[in-house]
């Protein structure tokens, strides 16, 4: 017996892509990533604060080096950062640039290695 409902399932690439796409925060268009690159690079400042304006707290910003999900809201922060560090990965291109432009510090690095840094901090944010 066959069924005329449609499958759920993606059948071609590019419907795999749609479906993954759709479900990101919101950002600039994905032909714009050389541009934010770019433009990430030469003011990074003013660049994410005019994105958290636009788009909001959560941004999903096309780079060159693939998506990057932007967390601009504290609680946001403190829910990845305090609460469930250990669901967030930090890996891909993006991170090895970061790394060697800025070292092995608790924006790069992983694992326990991270955790032992973020409890040497941990001090200095607290009354």
């Amino acid at each position: 017996m066959s069924h005329a409902t449609p499958s759920l399932l993606p059948t071609t690439p590019r419907e795999t892509r749609a479906r993954r796409h759709r479900y990101l925060p919101p950002g600039p268009s994905w032909h714009t990533a050389a541009w934010n690159t770019v433009t990430f690079a030469r003011r990074t400042l003013s660049f994410l604060q005019e994105l958290r304006e636009f788009y909001g707290d959560i941004v999903t910003l096309p780079t060159v080096l693939g998506p990057w999900t932007l967390v601009f809201h504290p609680d946001g922060v403190r829910h990845i950062v305090q609460e469930n560090h250990k669901n967030y990965g930090k890996g891909g291109i993006s991170n090895q640039v970061l790394r060697l432009t800025l070292g092995n510090g608790l924006l790069t690095n992983n694992g326990n290695s991270w955790l032992h840094q973020r409890r040497l901090i941990q001090p200095v944010f607290h009354r």
